[in-house]
């Protein structure tokens, strides 16, 4: 019995159906397979290697991959599959474990191994498997005098059907790869079983993005569709073949669903799918409620439980399990053909199979009878299967099985000049709706590389361990790790209960996932907020990667208070001192080095030419705009811009008009009432992001930032505790002609009047945000606060600016411009008066929470 055998009958039956279609859109039928493969099988007897030789497979899923694949089982020799996930020193352990004696790849594989490694990029090794030191095969295809004369279609060479056809890698530490071994048997049984997911035959097309994947389709006669599955534009590539080209299925973990669901192109598909196949992770609700709401209910969601070992096991419909009560564990359905399962007096579900494997590489536990231990807790009723939790403290994260193992030893060796960043560290699994999959939690004592380590650098410093996108989502610091037992062993337990508390409590990126997709709900386009989701990935990223700034440079001054209080042309004004600077629109837009220095120079003739096309041809609402708040690419800016740009502006809703009256939203300006550690998070990147503009532009070590954003005002408390050299300068108008000044500049941006209900959610919004900052400025040490009325500030402009200027012992000229707003039509006030204007906090601020109580609607 030979597996290479069934693939061979199929390829003969249809020669000229269409088999392969690269990501190039290049098709390759049945029969251009065939011929692939005498051509492979010839090639490899000319290289000398005997039957059974191990043979390392480095080609990407596709035509080159199925040929040797099925021309190595042909010859009777054992194909090697690794991913390259966890990196090339582990693909390298993994490769001599499994007693490789050949690799075969691509010419342009080959190349890039050739090339010095100073010319190979970081993003290329992340694509390029490492040579290894076993003898090289290339994969020459499309060579023509290779494959000249090659014709004979020669039947397979006879083999048990308990010989080794397979060895795949499955999670597991790098000092014991966990090797499965697969028989020609195992393999047969595992791509049999598939014929028994009720959609199947329907099925005719395929996506694939994984090798396995393609043979599993060929194995059944359907076209098979690759996606590359490390490039960028992966899910984009997988939205097009199945909203746009009509391709009928995929198979994908949560988290690839999720971002596939993400892309433009479900709002403006033109196909549905046949099926949607979920598997390789946890099938949270999240997930599942998103599948059935967006696509239609003739495309049926189904849920495919198993692993590795044992093949699928268990299958159920999306939507019957989005129904059940998830109380009772998470339901996985009716069993295969010729499964069967038990469960232990523990609990612990075991299954036995026709696709069981052989055992672990260099393990004696090759007896294919016996029930294999899956370590997941669960209970069997009618045939219907449930999972209750989990006696191995594996995770599944987007498909790849990681164990705690596997990376605590080297995290524990992570070191800051000889020192030990960790004296102890432990990692539990946790469930992250937001991506429907599994992801660590890392719990941290510090060791011994001198201050104490963020969890926001340990995190960064964790990150490098782990495979792209699938590290660890929070660090937790904890003096000392819970234990139980005589021998005091940690308690994963309790540290699973306090990851669970923690991973409920949104970083920066679920709020501004949340965000866009609650705008996306409100019927906003996603063509709209595809470019903000692409620039805010790129930008927390390139973020998250800034030195630390815990001990920046200078100092911060940041400038709070409602809109339309004067904040704009106090923040222009203080930042004309020569001691001081603030960014400016295109510093915060697209936060780059470059982009910083380019922006500096050209700007005034962006100023320049936009001021020009607007005298060309004046619009009335963008004077009506530019009278309230005019926008220039060469003044200071306020910081809310450099948020949108990171995806959590409490402006990003308020401009768009399907959420103007949407009082859901406004949670995202009321950072007041964020989870601390989200504001942590929040103000660090802003930290990190000012500091090194503040190096990358030159600025002396000496100069202060001026920040100006009237959505700080509610979280100054916590602002005050991130920045503890900041001081606050509190801007306060008369909250009735704040309120009325802002509903003009809104009924400016949109060009309409505001409706009713508009207005009331605008109102409240301004009366929860300045009651914040009231409450929270009183909390401040008096010394670090400057209060002025913007009604004075209206009078006398100048004098106030350099009050505030001496308060703060900024250098600034009595030459200097002083940008204004224009006097105030409805406050008058003495302009002698002001020299003696002194004003007490407490009573002020207490006068101003009644003021806004006045006009709360």
């Amino acid at each position: 019995m030979n597996i290479a055998a069934h693939y061979l009958d199929i390829f003969r039956a249809t020669p000229d159906a269409k088999a392969v279609v690269s990501a190039r859109n290049q098709a390759h039928t049945f029969g251009d397979l065939l011929r692939d493969v005498d051509v492979v099988r010839s090639a490899i007897r000319q290289t000398g290697l005997a039957r059974g030789a191990h043979v390392v497979l480095q080609l990407p899923a596709g035509r080159h991959f199925v040929a040797w694949a099925v021309a190595l089982a042909s010859e009777g020799m054992v194909a090697v599959g690794i991913d390259l996930a966890h990196g090339p020193d582990v693909y390298r352990d993994r490769a001599k474990a499994a007693n490789a004696d050949a690799v075969v790849c691509t010419r342009l594989i080959a190349a890039v191994q050739r090339a010095n490694s100073v010319v190979r990029s970081s993003r290329i090794s992340a694509l390029i498997p490492p040579a290894l030191d076993v003898p090289q095969m290339v994969s020459r295809l499309d060579d023509e005098r290779v494959n000249a004369g090659v014709s004979r279609h020669d039947d397979p060479v006879e083999v048990d059907a308990e010989d080794l056809a397979f060895i795949i890698f499955t999670g597991g530490t790098t000092s014991v790869p966990k090797g499965v071994r697969l028989s020609h048997r195992a393999v047969r049984a595992y791509v049999d079983a598939l014929a028994a997911i009720p959609e199947w035959d329907e099925i005719r097309s395929f996506v694939a993005d994984q090798p396995q994947q393609v043979m599993y389709g060929l194995a059944h006669n359907k076209t098979v569709y690759v996606a590359p599955v490390r490039s960028e534009r992966h899910s984009q590539v997988v939205a097009d073949l199945l909203f746009c080209q009509g391709v009928d299925a995929y198979f994908g973990s949560p988290t690839r669903w999720t971002r596939i669901l993400d892309t433009d192109l479900l709002s403006s598909s033109h196909t549905s799918p046949r099926a949607v196949l979920l598997g390789g992770a946890t099938v949270t609700p999240t997930i599942l409620s998103r599948l059935c709401g967006e696509l239609p209910e003739t495309t049926s969601i189904r849920c495919i439980y198993g692993m590795t070992e044992v093949g699928p096991v268990s299958h159920c419909d999306g939507r019957e399990k989005l129904a059940r009560d998830q109380g009772s564990g998470d339901f996985v359905g009716e069993l295969f053909p010729n499964v069967d399962a038990s469960i232990s007096a523990d609990g612990e579900l075991s299954v036995s199979t026709p696709a069981r494997f052989s055992g672990y590489l260099h393990a004696d536990d090759g007896c294919q009878t016996e029930p294999f231990l899956t370590g997941d807790q669960a209970h069997l009723m009618d045939g219907q299967l449930t999972l209750t939790g989990r006696s191995k403290e594996m995770i599944v994260a987007d498909g790849v099985n990681l164990y705690p193992g596997q990376f605590e030893a080297r995290l524990r060796s992570l070191e800051i000049d000889g020192r030990a960043i960790f004296s102890d560290v432990a990692l539990v699994g946790v469930t992250v709706d937001r991506l429907g999959d599994e992801r660590f939690v890392l719990f941290y004592r510090h060791g011994h590389a001198g201050d104490a380590v963020d969890p926001a650098d340990a995190l960064l410093a964790a990150s490098s361990l782990f495979p792209e996108d699938l590290a660890p989502v929070r660090a937790i610091n904890l003096a000392e790790f819970p234990v139980r037992g005589r021998q005091g062993k940690v308690d994963r337990s309790e540290l699973g209960r306090i990851a669970d508390q923690a991973i409920d409590e949104p970083s920066v990126h679920e709020q501004r996932e949340r965000l866009l997709a609650e705008m996306g709900d409100t019927g906003v386009s996603r063509i709209r907020l595809t470019p903000v989701k692409l620039l805010t990935d790129r930008n927390l990223r390139w973020a998250s990667q800034l030195p630390d700034a815990d001990n920046p440079a200078g100092g911060h001054i940041f400038i709070v208070g409602h809109q339309r209080s004067g904040t704009t042309a106090m923040h222009r004004a203080l930042s004309a001192s020569s001691t001081a600077a603030a960014f400016t629109i295109g510093d915060m837009l697209v936060p780059r080095p470059v982009t910083w220095k380019v922006l500096r120079r050209v700007s005034p003739l962006f100023d320049r030419l936009t001021k020009g096309l607007r005298s060309r041809k004046p619009s009335t609402r963008v004077a009506n705009i530019d009278a309230k708040h005019s926008l220039e690419f060469s003044a200071p800016e306020e910081e809310e811009w450099l948020f949108a740009a990171l995806g959590v502006s409490g402006y990003l809703p308020s401009a768009c008009e399907e959420t103007l009256g949407d009082d859901t939203f406004g949670w995202v300006r009321r950072r007041d009432e964020w989870p601390s550690t989200t504001l942590d998070e929040l103000f660090d990147l802003y930290a990190r992001i000012s500091s090194y503009w503040r190096q990358s532009l030159g600025l002396s070590e000496s100069t202060t930032i001026i920040a100006k954003n009237p959505a700080f005002g509610p979280t100054v408390v916590a602002l005050s505790d991130h920045f503890l050299d900041s001081r606050f300068v509190v801007m306060l108008r008369d909250p009735h002609e704040a309120i009325t000044s802002r509903l003009e500049l809104i009924r400016a941006i949109h060009g309409r009047p505001l409706r009713e209900p508009e207005e009331d959610v605008i109102v409240a919004d301004s009366v929860h945000q300045m009651e914040q900052m009231a409450i929270g400025v009183r909390k401040l040490a008096q010394d670090r606060v400057v209060l002025v009325d913007a009604g004075a500030f209206r009078v006398s402009p100048k004098a106030t600016v350099l009050r505030v200027a001496r308060e703060l012992d900024l250098e600034l000229s009595e030459r200097s411009e002083i940008p204004t707003t224009g006097p105030s039509s409805q406050t008058q006030i003495d302009p002698h008066s002001f020299d003696s204007f002194e004003i007490e906090i407490e009573g002020q601020l207490t006068e101003y929470i009644r003021l806004f109580q006045e006009v709360r609607p």
